[in-house]
Protein backbone atom coordinates (compact mmCIF):
# COMPACT_ATOMS: atom_id res chain seq x y z
CA UNK A 1 0.00 0.00 0.00
CA UNK A 2 1.48 3.14 -1.16
CA UNK A 3 0.45 6.30 0.90
CA UNK A 4 1.69 9.73 -1.72
CA UNK A 5 0.87 12.91 -0.05
CA UNK A 6 0.30 15.42 -3.01
CA UNK A 7 -0.86 18.99 -3.34
CA UNK A 8 -1.47 19.23 0.26
CA UNK A 9 -3.69 16.02 0.96
CA UNK A 10 -2.63 13.00 2.35
CA UNK A 11 -4.44 10.08 0.02
CA UNK A 12 -4.01 6.28 0.13
CA UNK A 13 -3.43 4.39 -3.08
CA UNK A 14 -2.87 0.86 -3.95
CA UNK A 15 0.10 0.85 -6.23
CA UNK A 16 2.55 -1.80 -6.63
CA UNK A 17 6.14 -0.20 -7.22
CA UNK A 18 8.98 -2.27 -7.55
CA UNK A 19 12.63 -2.73 -9.83
CA UNK A 20 14.34 -5.41 -11.84
CA UNK A 21 17.10 -7.21 -9.23
CA UNK A 22 16.81 -7.72 -5.56
CA UNK A 23 20.47 -6.42 -5.45
CA UNK A 24 18.52 -3.48 -5.46
CA UNK A 25 18.65 -4.29 -1.25
CA UNK A 26 22.33 -4.41 -0.41
CA UNK A 27 24.10 -2.94 -3.74
CA UNK A 28 26.32 0.26 -2.24
CA UNK A 29 25.46 1.82 -5.55
CA UNK A 30 22.23 2.13 -4.47
CA UNK A 31 20.04 5.57 -4.36
CA UNK A 32 18.44 4.89 -1.89
CA UNK A 33 20.22 5.28 1.39
CA UNK A 34 19.60 6.72 4.97
CA UNK A 35 20.83 9.88 4.70
CA UNK A 36 17.98 10.84 2.87
CA UNK A 37 15.07 12.45 4.41
CA UNK A 38 12.58 9.85 4.84
CA UNK A 39 13.41 6.21 5.54
CA UNK A 40 13.21 2.33 4.34
CA UNK A 41 13.80 -0.72 5.49
CA UNK A 42 14.09 -4.30 3.68
CA UNK A 43 11.27 -6.77 3.48
CA UNK A 44 10.74 -10.37 1.68
CA UNK A 45 11.32 -9.41 -1.64
CA UNK A 46 11.29 -5.53 -1.36
CA UNK A 47 11.73 -2.21 0.78
CA UNK A 48 9.14 -0.65 2.92
CA UNK A 49 9.40 3.25 2.47
CA UNK A 50 8.39 5.72 4.96
CA UNK A 51 7.73 9.48 3.72
CA UNK A 52 10.65 9.16 1.15
CA UNK A 53 11.33 11.61 -1.43
CA UNK A 54 9.51 10.90 -4.64
CA UNK A 55 12.50 12.45 -6.64
CA UNK A 56 15.12 10.24 -4.74
CA UNK A 57 12.63 7.08 -5.96
CA UNK A 58 12.75 7.99 -9.09
CA UNK A 59 16.29 8.75 -9.61
CA UNK A 60 16.68 5.39 -7.92
CA UNK A 61 14.49 3.36 -10.20
CA UNK A 62 16.14 5.66 -13.69
CA UNK A 63 19.29 4.16 -12.12
CA UNK A 64 18.01 0.69 -12.08
CA UNK A 65 16.43 0.80 -15.61
CA UNK A 66 19.76 2.38 -16.87
CA UNK A 67 18.60 6.17 -17.39
CA UNK A 68 19.70 8.84 -15.47
CA UNK A 69 17.57 11.23 -13.32
CA UNK A 70 17.56 14.75 -12.96
CA UNK A 71 15.44 15.96 -9.67
CA UNK A 72 12.95 18.17 -10.49
CA UNK A 73 13.25 21.41 -8.11
CA UNK A 74 9.14 21.28 -8.14
CA UNK A 75 9.04 18.11 -6.33
CA UNK A 76 11.41 18.93 -3.69
CA UNK A 77 8.47 19.69 -1.15
CA UNK A 78 8.70 16.22 1.13
CA UNK A 79 4.78 17.24 2.34
CA UNK A 80 3.16 16.83 -1.63
CA UNK A 81 5.99 14.52 -3.23
CA UNK A 82 7.02 11.60 -0.64
CA UNK A 83 6.29 8.26 -0.68
CA UNK A 84 5.49 5.21 1.70
CA UNK A 85 4.35 2.16 0.90
CA UNK A 86 6.43 -1.44 -0.18
CA UNK A 87 9.05 -1.55 -3.34
CA UNK A 88 8.42 -5.31 -4.76
CA UNK A 89 9.81 -7.10 -7.85
CA UNK A 90 8.94 -5.63 -11.44
CA UNK A 91 9.76 -3.03 -14.54
CA UNK A 92 11.01 0.38 -12.74
CA UNK A 93 9.74 1.75 -16.06
CA UNK A 94 6.31 1.04 -15.06
CA UNK A 95 6.90 1.86 -11.81
CA UNK A 96 7.89 5.69 -12.66
CA UNK A 97 5.19 5.89 -14.59
CA UNK A 98 2.64 4.67 -11.71
CA UNK A 99 4.49 7.05 -9.71
CA UNK A 100 4.00 9.96 -12.11
CA UNK A 101 0.32 8.93 -12.64
CA UNK A 102 -0.17 8.93 -8.65
CA UNK A 103 1.49 12.06 -8.32
CA UNK A 104 -0.36 14.09 -11.20
CA UNK A 105 2.90 14.37 -13.10
CA UNK A 106 4.14 13.05 -16.62
CA UNK A 107 7.23 10.90 -17.17
CA UNK A 108 9.36 12.62 -20.11
CA UNK A 109 12.19 10.75 -21.79
CA UNK A 110 15.04 11.71 -23.86
CA UNK A 111 17.88 9.78 -24.83
CA UNK A 112 18.78 8.27 -21.65
CA UNK A 113 17.65 11.12 -19.44
CA UNK A 114 13.90 10.70 -17.46
CA UNK A 115 12.61 13.25 -16.22
CA UNK A 116 9.11 14.06 -14.06
CA UNK A 117 7.40 17.43 -14.98
CA UNK A 118 4.49 18.75 -12.89
CA UNK A 119 1.24 20.32 -14.89
CA UNK A 120 3.45 23.79 -14.62
CA UNK A 121 6.07 22.19 -16.38
CA UNK A 122 3.93 20.57 -18.92
CA UNK A 123 2.73 24.01 -19.98
CA UNK A 124 5.83 25.00 -21.43
CA UNK A 125 6.12 21.69 -23.68
CA UNK A 126 4.16 22.29 -26.95
CA UNK A 127 3.38 19.08 -28.95
CA UNK A 128 3.15 18.60 -32.08
CA UNK A 129 1.36 16.03 -34.42
CA UNK A 130 1.64 15.68 -38.24
CA UNK A 131 0.04 13.41 -40.22
CA UNK A 132 0.78 12.40 -43.88
CA UNK A 133 -0.75 10.31 -45.85
CA UNK A 134 1.39 7.35 -47.68
CA UNK A 135 0.76 5.84 -51.31
CA UNK A 136 2.53 3.79 -54.00
CA UNK A 137 5.01 2.71 -51.41
CA UNK A 138 6.06 -1.07 -51.64
CA UNK A 139 5.02 -2.61 -48.70
CA UNK A 140 8.76 -3.98 -48.40
CA UNK A 141 9.87 -0.15 -47.66
CA UNK A 142 7.58 0.89 -44.92
CA UNK A 143 9.88 -0.03 -41.99
CA UNK A 144 12.76 1.07 -43.69
CA UNK A 145 11.09 4.60 -44.47
CA UNK A 146 9.96 4.43 -40.97
CA UNK A 147 13.00 3.96 -39.33
CA UNK A 148 15.02 5.89 -41.05
CA UNK A 149 12.67 8.92 -39.72
CA UNK A 150 12.92 7.84 -36.44
CA UNK A 151 16.76 8.78 -36.71
CA UNK A 152 15.86 12.65 -35.65
CA UNK A 153 13.22 11.32 -33.22
CA UNK A 154 13.38 11.49 -29.32
CA UNK A 155 12.82 7.61 -28.19
CA UNK A 156 9.50 7.25 -25.60
CA UNK A 157 8.08 11.29 -25.72
CA UNK A 158 8.58 11.50 -29.54
CA UNK A 159 7.43 8.85 -32.02
CA UNK A 160 6.36 7.95 -35.67
CA UNK A 161 3.72 5.27 -35.92
CA UNK A 162 2.31 3.80 -39.46
CA UNK A 163 -1.55 2.79 -39.67
CA UNK A 164 -1.91 0.79 -42.32
CA UNK A 165 -5.27 0.55 -42.73
CA UNK A 166 -5.58 4.30 -43.67
CA UNK A 167 -2.04 4.46 -44.73
CA UNK A 168 -1.22 7.24 -42.65
CA UNK A 169 2.03 8.44 -40.92
CA UNK A 170 1.66 9.82 -37.84
CA UNK A 171 4.41 12.22 -36.36
CA UNK A 172 4.04 13.07 -32.92
CA UNK A 173 6.61 14.98 -30.75
CA UNK A 174 8.34 18.21 -29.51
CA UNK A 175 8.06 21.22 -32.03
CA UNK A 176 11.59 21.26 -33.37
CA UNK A 177 11.96 17.47 -33.46
CA UNK A 178 9.12 17.31 -35.45
CA UNK A 179 10.36 20.11 -37.86
CA UNK A 180 13.72 18.07 -38.06
CA UNK A 181 11.41 15.11 -39.49
CA UNK A 182 9.74 17.85 -42.11
CA UNK A 183 13.43 19.71 -43.08
CA UNK A 184 14.27 15.73 -44.02
CA UNK A 185 11.14 15.19 -45.93
CA UNK A 186 12.01 17.53 -47.75
CA UNK A 187 15.41 17.04 -48.07
CA UNK A 188 15.53 13.38 -48.80
CA UNK A 189 19.16 12.21 -49.29
CA UNK A 190 18.98 8.70 -48.26
CA UNK A 191 17.86 5.68 -50.59
CA UNK A 192 16.16 4.08 -48.12
CA UNK A 193 13.61 6.77 -47.78
CA UNK A 194 13.70 8.44 -51.55
CA UNK A 195 10.16 6.76 -52.44
CA UNK A 196 8.95 8.71 -50.13
CA UNK A 197 9.10 11.88 -51.67
CA UNK A 198 6.77 11.52 -54.32
CA UNK A 199 4.22 8.97 -52.86
CA UNK A 200 3.32 10.98 -49.32
CA UNK A 201 1.33 14.02 -49.27
CA UNK A 202 -0.39 15.83 -46.34
CA UNK A 203 -3.35 15.16 -44.56
CA UNK A 204 -4.21 17.32 -41.65
CA UNK A 205 -2.02 19.32 -39.30
CA UNK A 206 -1.97 18.92 -35.34
CA UNK A 207 -0.55 20.85 -32.79
CA UNK A 208 -1.69 21.00 -29.12
CA UNK A 209 0.15 23.24 -26.27
CA UNK A 210 -0.63 23.81 -22.47
CA UNK A 211 -1.37 27.36 -21.47
CA UNK A 212 -1.51 28.71 -17.77
CA UNK A 213 -4.96 30.45 -18.60
CA UNK A 214 -8.83 29.36 -18.09
CA UNK A 215 -10.47 27.92 -20.90
CA UNK A 216 -12.65 31.35 -20.68
CA UNK A 217 -9.21 32.95 -21.32
CA UNK A 218 -8.27 31.19 -24.42
CA UNK A 219 -11.73 31.42 -25.90
CA UNK A 220 -11.60 34.72 -26.07
CA UNK A 221 -8.04 35.31 -27.74
CA UNK A 222 -9.48 33.07 -30.23
CA UNK A 223 -12.83 34.67 -30.98
CA UNK A 224 -12.39 38.21 -30.08
CA UNK A 225 -10.92 40.31 -32.94
CA UNK A 226 -8.77 42.73 -30.73
CA UNK A 227 -7.31 39.76 -28.81
CA UNK A 228 -6.38 38.13 -32.03
CA UNK A 229 -5.09 40.85 -33.89
CA UNK A 230 -2.39 40.92 -31.09
CA UNK A 231 -1.11 37.43 -32.34
CA UNK A 232 -2.52 36.19 -35.51
CA UNK A 233 -0.80 36.85 -38.63
CA UNK A 234 -3.36 38.80 -40.22
CA UNK A 235 -6.71 40.78 -38.19
CA UNK A 236 -9.63 38.57 -37.52
CA UNK A 237 -11.76 41.24 -39.85
CA UNK A 238 -15.32 39.56 -39.76
CA UNK A 239 -17.07 36.74 -37.40
CA UNK A 240 -20.52 36.05 -36.86
CA UNK A 241 -20.14 34.04 -33.89
CA UNK A 242 -22.67 31.33 -34.59
CA UNK A 243 -22.92 27.70 -37.00
CA UNK A 244 -22.39 28.96 -40.64
CA UNK A 245 -21.52 32.23 -39.71
CA UNK A 246 -19.03 33.65 -42.24
CA UNK A 247 -14.81 34.66 -40.83
CA UNK A 248 -12.72 36.44 -42.92
CA UNK A 249 -8.80 37.14 -41.73
CA UNK A 250 -7.06 39.99 -43.35
CA UNK A 251 -10.08 41.67 -45.26
CA UNK A 252 -10.27 38.28 -47.32
CA UNK A 253 -6.73 36.89 -47.06
CA UNK A 254 -8.47 33.76 -45.57
CA UNK A 255 -12.64 32.86 -45.13
CA UNK A 256 -15.08 30.27 -44.30
CA UNK A 257 -17.90 29.21 -42.73
CA UNK A 258 -18.16 28.66 -38.80
CA UNK A 259 -18.87 25.06 -38.31
CA UNK A 260 -19.22 24.57 -34.79
CA UNK A 261 -19.31 26.79 -32.12
CA UNK A 262 -19.33 25.54 -28.65
CA UNK A 263 -18.45 28.17 -26.44
CA UNK A 264 -15.08 27.44 -24.10
CA UNK A 265 -14.56 23.67 -25.57
CA UNK A 266 -14.91 24.05 -29.24
CA UNK A 267 -14.65 26.03 -32.33
CA UNK A 268 -14.39 24.95 -35.50
CA UNK A 269 -14.28 26.68 -39.61
CA UNK A 270 -13.98 26.24 -43.03
CA UNK A 271 -10.78 27.60 -44.34
CA UNK A 272 -9.92 29.21 -47.53
CA UNK A 273 -6.74 31.01 -48.98
CA UNK A 274 -6.95 33.62 -50.94
CA UNK A 275 -3.38 33.22 -52.52
CA UNK A 276 -4.23 29.70 -53.54
CA UNK A 277 -7.70 29.80 -55.09
CA UNK A 278 -7.67 26.73 -57.18
CA UNK A 279 -6.99 24.54 -53.69
CA UNK A 280 -10.00 23.17 -51.92
CA UNK A 281 -11.36 24.41 -48.98
CA UNK A 282 -10.06 22.96 -45.67
CA UNK A 283 -11.04 22.98 -41.90
CA UNK A 284 -9.37 24.34 -38.75
CA UNK A 285 -10.84 22.92 -35.58
CA UNK A 286 -9.86 24.46 -32.42
CA UNK A 287 -10.42 22.09 -28.79
CA UNK A 288 -10.22 23.59 -25.13
CA UNK A 289 -9.78 21.13 -22.44
CA UNK A 290 -9.73 22.35 -18.73
CA UNK A 291 -6.47 20.83 -17.22
CA UNK A 292 -7.22 22.18 -13.80
CA UNK A 293 -4.77 25.04 -11.90
CA UNK A 294 -5.85 27.47 -14.53
CA UNK A 295 -4.20 25.03 -17.07
CA UNK A 296 -5.56 24.73 -20.72
CA UNK A 297 -4.92 22.32 -23.03
CA UNK A 298 -5.48 23.61 -26.37
CA UNK A 299 -5.70 21.30 -29.60
CA UNK A 300 -5.45 22.58 -33.13
CA UNK A 301 -6.57 20.48 -36.31
CA UNK A 302 -6.37 21.83 -39.91
CA UNK A 303 -6.94 18.98 -42.16
CA UNK A 304 -8.42 18.22 -45.61
CA UNK A 305 -5.41 18.97 -47.48
CA UNK A 306 -5.02 18.09 -51.31
CA UNK A 307 -1.93 16.19 -52.86
CA UNK A 308 0.62 19.26 -53.42
CA UNK A 309 -1.07 21.17 -51.18
CA UNK A 310 0.60 24.88 -50.89
CA UNK A 311 -1.46 25.75 -48.36
CA UNK A 312 -0.05 22.85 -46.24
CA UNK A 313 3.12 24.26 -46.78
CA UNK A 314 1.92 27.72 -45.84
CA UNK A 315 0.47 26.40 -42.25
CA UNK A 316 3.06 23.96 -41.18
CA UNK A 317 5.41 27.21 -40.62
CA UNK A 318 2.25 29.37 -39.55
CA UNK A 319 0.39 27.89 -37.11
CA UNK A 320 3.33 27.03 -34.44
CA UNK A 321 4.25 30.64 -34.09
CA UNK A 322 0.43 31.89 -34.03
CA UNK A 323 -0.10 29.07 -31.29
CA UNK A 324 3.31 30.21 -29.47
CA UNK A 325 2.38 33.82 -29.64
CA UNK A 326 -0.96 32.97 -28.45
CA UNK A 327 0.23 31.22 -25.71
CA UNK A 328 2.97 33.70 -24.97
CA UNK A 329 0.60 36.71 -25.03
CA UNK A 330 -2.09 34.82 -22.63
CA UNK A 331 0.78 34.18 -19.75
CA UNK A 332 2.96 37.03 -20.39
CA UNK A 333 0.96 40.02 -21.82
CA UNK A 334 2.94 40.44 -24.78
CA UNK A 335 4.27 38.56 -27.59
CA UNK A 336 7.30 39.06 -30.05
CA UNK A 337 6.82 41.51 -33.33
CA UNK A 338 6.54 39.73 -36.64
CA UNK A 339 6.04 42.01 -39.82
CA UNK A 340 2.32 41.16 -41.45
CA UNK A 341 2.25 39.92 -44.68
CA UNK A 342 0.73 42.23 -47.05
CA UNK A 343 -2.62 40.61 -47.99
CA UNK A 344 -3.31 43.37 -51.07
CA UNK A 345 -6.20 44.87 -49.72
CA UNK A 346 -6.60 48.21 -48.15
CA UNK A 347 -7.07 48.28 -44.65
CA UNK A 348 -10.27 49.80 -43.37
CA UNK A 349 -10.44 51.28 -40.24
Amino acid sequence: MITPSHYGIKATVAILLSIVELTLLTSSADLLDKKKEGSFRKVDGGILLEDYPLNGLVAYLAQKAGYQYFSNPALDDVKNYSVTGQLILGDPIEKIESLAFQFGCTAFYRENTICLLTLDDLANLPRREIIWKVRYIPDDQIEPTINALKETMTAHYSRIDYAAETQQLKIQGRDNEVGEVLERLDNLDSPAVDPIRHHIVPSSFNYTTFIVASPEKVWNALTEPEQVSKYYLCPLTNLVPRKGGPISYGNGLITGLVTTWNPRKEFAHSFKFKAHPDEPETTVAYHLTAIGGDVTQLSLVHSGFAEDSKSFADVTGGWPTILSQLKTLLETGKTIPWPKPETGEEETE
